[in-house]
């Protein structure tokens, strides 16, 4: 028990406290959805969902990060590169958020629901594989990206699910995070350029 306390150090806590804010902000939404008389608008999310999501996501998203940083900084500490693993990072973490949060805005429709029940825990729990990923996860993760930018697009102009889905804020803001997360990604696989050494001097 006692080396089990030890191995627990500070970064864990963030980590724990960043996925406690979102899940937990995402289960008080739900709780909110479930407990409606009437639904807001059809797939619009309400007032309280918007409190829900401003104030406690990027919390979560934050502590994560700081976790994360503290665990092992040098992904971060890269120039450039630095910047485009968190994008990738912050980008993941919020669009999954934005999909928990779809969920819950989503439950008359089975189907859908379930989709953004899949989607969101892969996009949180991928996120974390962002700062050490290796080349081959990150085209996985940009392809996975641009299926679901794909989606989005088919969603809101054919009615694949009964009816042509509404293009609403959440939805567009979803959209440019992954857009981000696609340009980042994209400056991650770009070849690292190796610095020409100086010839020796002439004569030797």
């Amino acid at each position: 028990m006692g080396a089990r306390l030890q191995s627990f150090h500070s970064e864990h806590l963030f980590l724990l406290l960043g996925f406690l804010f979102l899940v937990g902000s995402a289960l008080a939404d739900l709780t909110v959805q479930l407990g409606k008389a009437t639904a807001y608008g059809g797939h619009s999310g309400s007032d309280l969902q918007m409190t829900f999501l401003v104030n406690f996501v990027p919390m979560g998203i934050a502590f994560i990060v700081w976790g994360l940083a503290s665990h092992d900084s040098a992904p971060f500490l890269q120039g450039r590169r630095g910047l485009a693993v968190l994008a990738v990072l912050v980008a993941s973490l919020a669009d999954g958020a934005i999909h928990l949060y779809a969920f819950n805005t989503h439950l008359d429709h089975p189907a859908i629901a379930l989709f953004f029940g899949v989607v969101a825990p892969v996009q949180v729990l991928g996120a974390l594989r962002v700062p050490r990923a290796s080349p081959a996860f990150l085209r996985a993760w940009a392809l996975f990206t641009a299926a679901l930018v794909a989606a989005y697009v088919v969603s809101r102009t054919t009615a694949i699910t009964g009816e042509i889905e509404p293009v609403e804020t959440l939805g567009l803001l979803s959209k440019a995070l992954e857009l981000l997360l696609l340009g980042a990604v994209f400056l991650l696989l770009r070849p690292v350029a190796v610095p020409k050494r100086i010839g020796v001097a002439a004569g030797r």
